[in-house]
């Protein structure tokens, strides 16, 4: 089968080896937190069987809620599931991450090498639009999901913390209205800077007949007889009410400080486990 290097308006099923279709999809991945501190010092063969039970567990249930079979991916001791696009699927999606943490948090009582452990992990759910490419040599080629998309939820899982599991906004905008609910906003706060008013313009100086009374530092208010200054450095920090310089504005004011006002932004939302517990039990 030659490849043909080029996107295409077909199945996922009917590429050929080197062409992509654009498909919408629900993204998770989930991973363990950390699974290095946790088996430092033990066997490989806890370790084994730690990524065998988290894995295949979280596999089957991704796939019973949705997930296409041939697009899982294992990333380490992480796993990438993808849901097609349609009615009810990011329900479905919601659900699999619950069901998947829950998994998560009943290795820890099972006892045994891996329920020492008490393994946490966490979440990330999304939706965008991916290219589903059948790629690789021609004995071997496989549909595989890829673009930027994917980039971007493996950093905002490695954000969050233990147990969390976190729905970006496109992901919300699937969901039905009244299933906001199990859904948390999580802001940031941003300092905006406030542009400060223009200073008014100064009022027009009025003619006076009286000559004594026109010059300019008669307009300014500025008497004949200003109060001796205490020193020329003073005078300068510190001019006299009735000095020029007063008249004119010029003060020892305050640094000019740049003022803010405080915006917050939603950037993303943690998903409400135990609103969930209760509506799924």
């Amino acid at each position: 089968m030659e490849a043909s290097d080029a996107l295409v308006e077909k199945a996922p099923s009917d590429l050929k080896r080197g062409e992509g279709t654009n498909k919408p999809f629900f993204i998770m991945k989930i991973d363990l937190v950390g699974s290095t501190r946790l088996l430092l010092g033990k066997r490989h063969a806890t370790y084994l069987k730690l990524a065998h039970t988290f894995l295949s567990t979280v596999d089957r249930i991704t796939q019973d809620y949705g997930a296409d079979e041939q697009q899982v991916e294992y990333a380490g001791d992480g796993l990438f599931a993808y849901f097609p696009a349609k009615a009810g699927a990011a329900e479905e999606v919601l659900t699999a991450a619950f069901y998947a943490k829950s998994a998560v948090d009943m290795m820890g009582v099972l006892g045994g090498s891996v329920g020492d452990l008490k393994p946490k992990c966490r979440i990330v759910i999304h939706y965008d639009t991916l290219t589903v490419a059948r790629i690789g040599p021609r004995a071997g080629s496989i549909l595989s999901a890829i673009g930027m998309p994917i980039h971007r939820v493996a950093k905002l899982e490695e954000k969050i913390g233990s147990g969390v599991g976190r729905a970006t906004p496109e992901f919300r905008s699937q969901l039905q209205r009244e299933n906001w609910k199990f859904l948390s906003p999580v802001y940031v706060e941003e300092k905006i800077p406030i542009t400060p008013a223009p200073a008014p313009a100064p009022a027009s100086f009025a003619f006076s007949p009286d000559p004594n009374r026109n010059s300019l530092a008669a307009m300014l208010g500025v008497t004949t007889s200003p109060p001796p200054a205490p020193g020329l450095m003073n005078s300068i920090f510190s001019p006299s009410p009735n000095s020029l310089a007063a008249a004119l504005g010029v003060t020892s004011a305050a640094p000019n400080i740049p003022a803010y006002r405080i915006e917050r932004k939603v950037v993303g939302y943690d998903l409400s486990w135990g609103i969930l517990a209760k509506a799924l039990s």
